[in-house]
This record gives C-alpha cells, structure tokens and sequence, in this order.
C-alpha cells in the first residue's frame, strides 16, 4: 500500500486529536518496520503533566500502518500506559 503525503498528515493529525482530548500532546510519531518486517511506530509524546515519553508501539501483523484500527491501537496502548504512570521512555 503506498501512502501519499496526504494521507500521512491527515493520520498525523487524527493522532494528535486523539492523544490531544486526552491531555497529551503528540510531538512526533516515526513509522517504521522491525527484523521480522511487522510495523511500529515510534512516537514521543508529553504528559499532561509535562513529563516527555517515547514508546513504540507494534501493530498487529493483519493492520495496515495508517488505517484506523492503527490508529485506535496506538492511541489505546499510549493512553494505558499513561494511566498506569509509567512515564519512563522505551
């Protein structure tokens, strides 16, 4: 599947809206692949209580990297891992 710069930002954007409603702003999210080619993206964020995290987040195998189950994947695995105060970065 190929992405146009389009499609990029508007992803980049329902990202930020979605950490955003939630207190934490999106400072960059980086797509990218590991060993066994599955998809991931890195993203740092800040708390809402300042603290800068930076956590990647691997997509199940059958998702596509800018759809909007990745989407709601990211935003819930970031979201939990707040909850619980983990503001270490990976």
């Amino acid at each position: 599947m190929r992405v146009n710069r389009q499609q990029r930002e508007a992803f980049g954007n329902a990202l930020f809206d979605a950490l955003h409603g939630h207190g934490v702003t999106l400072l960059s999210a980086t797509l990218g692949r590991d060993e066994r080619n599955n998809a991931f993206w890195k993203v740092v964020m800040q708390s809402d209580t300042g603290c800068i995290v930076s956590q990647a987040v691997t997509l199940p195998a059958a998702e596509l990297p800018y759809s909007h189950d990745a989407l709601a994947t990211i935003r819930s695995q970031l979201l939990k891992r707040l909850s619980r105060g983990d503001t270490e970065s990976d």
